[in-house]
Order: C-alpha cells, then structure tokens, then sequence
C-alpha cells in the first residue's frame, strides 16, 4: 500500500532522477526517460542510464536535494515519481452516476511539476505550487498509473501529495502498488511504531522501543493489500500467545 490508509498520503513510490540539464527550461521540456507519455516504470528498470529504485517517507514529504548534480555547473535536474492506483468502479464515464464518488489529487510541490494520468497530461506548473488540486480523477475502472515530474528551480526541491474524497468509505477501498504488472518490489515493511498500527489503550511505548502489553484479549489492528505477510520480531519465554486473524 503506497498511501497511507487513514489520510490518503502518498507515502510510497518509484522514483528515478537526478535527470540533469543545464537550465530549469531544459530540464522542464525535455523527456529524459524515453515516453513520458508511455513509459510504465518498474523497480530496477533503467531510464537513460538512471535505475528506478523504492523510494519511502513516512511523512508524505519527498525531498530532494540530496539528490545533487555531481557537475557544479548544471543548475537544474528532474526527478520522476510512479506509481498505481486500482478504482473499483469507472469514474471516467461522461454520462456517470452523479452519485458516483468523486476522487482529486492534492499536492504541494518546490518546483516545477507535470503530471500525467494513464498516460494523459493532467496538470503543469513551472512555479512551485501549495495545496494544488486536480479535480475529479477520471480514473478508469481497475489499474490507473501516475507518473510526476519534479523539475529543481531553487534550493528547495520536493513533492508531496494525497487523495481527498468525501466518500472515505470509498477511498479506503482504493488499491495501490509500485507497479502492479511487476513481480519486483510490490511489498513494504510496517514497523511497530508505524502509525497505521492501531494499538488498543493497553499497550503502552516501552523504553526499549518495543510496545508490550500484559492484558488477555488486547489489540493491535493494522490494513494491509497483498497475498502474504511476514510477521517479525523477538521471542521471549514470557511473552504469552498472540492469535493473528486475517479479514475477520
């Protein structure tokens, strides 16, 4: 899951970059991966001799500057974000259900940016823009890709964006992956101290970093999309049982 359940926050993504070029205005127009309008990245993939990797911010704020030009005289550079997003029901059909739910993209981004949606062009700045909306995905019925250009225009150089709906019931059943036709990469990690954890009022945050609690019948409830789970972590003597259940 690349979004976070309870806000809708871009968490996870592919990303690839630092594309360089020589000015803000290059770097803006020019196609650095070869289709900006068809390329369908995937993790490990090369775009222009630079690798598609996993990148994670548990905040939903993507910074870039350390992504530095190693050339001191190239003064701007690009950097690509891509993922998808699965929509249980068309929201692209002009004569659609007016009780359909409506889904935006909001985003803030520190340069230049474009946007595309299966493959389309939604939305193009180069200024950086706060709390920017585009309204009304037109997503399709199944698997939608993204793809974001962040273009370096100052000092500060970053991207973070969210899905809003006021059908929460309807966000949360939203499917999210790196690349969902890719064997590679489509898994992530949840740590203990995650907040999409929900810890019952009997666990309590040990010094030692660990959450432990000693009353029968507590909880720990967390979301997750996918076809297997690992769970991790240490073994003691006295630790007691624990029952895991999966949808219900």
């Amino acid at each position: 899951m690349l979004f976070r359940s309870q806000t809708s926050v871009l968490t996870r993504t592919l990303i690839s970059g630092n594309y360089k070029a020589e000015s803000f205005d290059v770097a803006f127009n020019k196609d650095f991966i070869g289709g900006e309008t068809t390329v369908k990245p995937a993790f490990e993939m090369n775009s222009n001799g630079l690798t598609w990797n996993v990148e994670e911010s548990k905040t939903g704020f993507f910074n870039f500057n350390r992504l530095k030009s190693e050339n001191a005289q190239l003064k701007s550079g690009a950097v690509y974000l891509s993922f998808w997003l699965q929509c249980p029901k068309p929201l692209n059909e002009i004569m659609a259900d007016p009780n359909v739910p409506k889904v935006s993209f909001k985003f803030s981004v520190a340069g230049g940016i474009k946007i595309w949606l299966n493959d389309q062009e939604k939305y193009s700045s180069a200024k950086s823009v706060d709390n920017a909306i585009i309204e009304k995905l037109p997503l399709i019925k199944g698997w939608n890709h993204f793809l974001v250009k962040v273009v370096k225009s100052s000092d500060n150089w970053s991207f973070e964006g969210k899905l809003i709906s006021k059908d929460l019931e309807f966000l949360s059943s939203m499917r999210s992956a790196l690349n969902p036709y890719s064997e590679k990469a489509n898994f992530y990690t949840i740590k203990h101290t995650d907040p999409e954890i929900v810890y019952d009022q009997h666990w309590g945050l040990q010094g030692d970093g660990w959450y432990e609690c000693s009353t029968p019948g507590s909880t720990a409830v967390f979301k997750f999309y996918g076809t297997g789970i690992t769970l991790t972590g240490l073994v003691f003597p006295n630790g007691g049982k624990a029952k895991i259940y999966i949808d219900g």
